[in-house]
């Protein structure tokens, strides 16, 4: 059911499900934050078009993650994941990310994702894993 969130999700980075021969796609103006999901996606399969089984966000601001999620909705595949992924709140890199968390869980419920879980990245970034729905 799109819209759902759990209370409190917590994962680990080994269930974001990155693997070898995996499609993936990474974006983002965040581009900090792109250079610590880079150091997971060895071995894995960056295709410029077709589905994807996982995607990657690294925003600068909750309306552009809303606004590439909307872009990955369709090539995401029924069993793949979204992870958008931005500082912790109270990490030196705080400031890189402006607008609220929820406005963008809740910009990725209307465009039909699920909450799936947190996972803490690195020291200065954690993330928010979403399913459609």
């Amino acid at each position: 059911m799109a819209g759902l969130r759990t209370e409190n999700p917590t994962t680990t980075a080994e269930d974001r499900g990155v693997g070898p021969g995996k499609r993936v796609w990474v974006g983002g103006h965040n581009v900090e934050a792109r250079r610590e999901i880079e150091t997971y996606l060895t071995e894995t399969e960056r295709p410029p078009t077709g589905p994807l089984d996982l995607g990657f966000i690294a925003p600068l601001t909750a309306d552009e993650a809303v606004y590439f999620a909307g872009k990955l909705r369709h090539r995401i595949v029924s069993t793949g994941l979204l992870w958008v992924v931005y500082p912790i709140p109270l990490s030196p890199r705080a400031d890189e990310f402006s607008g609220e968390i929820d406005d963008m869980v809740i910009g990725l419920f209307e465009l039909g994702f699920t909450e799936i879980g947190r996972a803490q990245v690195s020291n200065n970034y954690t993330s928010t894993g979403f399913r459609p729905a």
